[in-house]
């Protein structure tokens, strides 16, 4: 689905509500960073990738004043980057869990993505190793830079922000914990979860689902 035609106008975003404008941006911030750190990763999306994240510091300014028209140009433009940093380089762990999960449990998108962004960054910094783990390291200085804290406590920030905007809990998607290694099992052989930056095991994924409510 690549449309021959993006019409990219903030001023048409002023509509949304507060809870679809953290939603959107949760996700973009999420497709940028996956981008960045996929293994498929290259130059190109990069360079998209940073310049994404240096307008995803909007982010917060976006959600708490629907009327800030600079904070969501900037988003607008975070947003439009990520889509190409996604079709380019690929995504991860947190989308290819997260279209397990909104196919079971119908819940929004970029609300998965919100609670989900964090764990997943935390256990991929805990596997990764060599350039892997420059990568992750960089993502979090430029996740710090977003939420204004500091790069090794980004991950459970991004998850205190989550649970701050009013993202639900994992468990409030309908999500029960016996349906964790299924869930699971499944993510592994979607694409997005391909691009990780390291190989994660059905029982990584689980891990990451398990934080997702103790972080929150």
């Amino acid at each position: 689905m690549v449309p021959q035609v993006a019409v990219v106008d903030p001023e048409l975003t002023l509509s949304m509500s507060r809870e679809v404008t953290v939603f959107t941006g949760l996700d973009a911030l999420t497709q940028l960073i996956e981008a960045f750190v996929s293994k498929k990763a290259t130059p190109l999306t990069d360079g998209i990738c940073r310049e994404g994240l240096i307008r995803a510091t909007a982010l917060p300014g976006a959600c708490a004043d629907g009327s800030d028209i600079n904070a969501r140009e900037a988003m607008s433009l975070s947003s439009l980057f990520s889509g190409l940093a996604l079709a380019n380089g690929g995504l991860g762990a947190v989308h290819g869990l997260a279209g397990v999960i909104g196919g079971r449990t119908g819940a929004a998108h970029g609300a998965i993505c919100g609670v989900l962004l964090g764990p997943t960054l935390a256990v991929n910094r805990a596997l990764a190793s060599g350039a892997a783990r420059q990568r992750i390291e960089e993502a979090c200085a430029s996740l710090a830079a977003v939420l204004g804290g500091t790069d090794q406590a980004a991950p459970r920030q991004l998850a205190e922000l989550a649970t701050a905007a009013g993202l639900p809990r994992l468990a409030d998607f309908g999500l029960h914990p016996s349906e964790y290694p299924g869930v699971a099992e499944a993510a592994l052989s979607g694409s997005s979860t391909a691009g990780n930056p390291v190989p994660l095991a059905a029982s990584d994924l689980v891990e990451i689902l398990q934080l997702a409510n103790s972080m929150t």
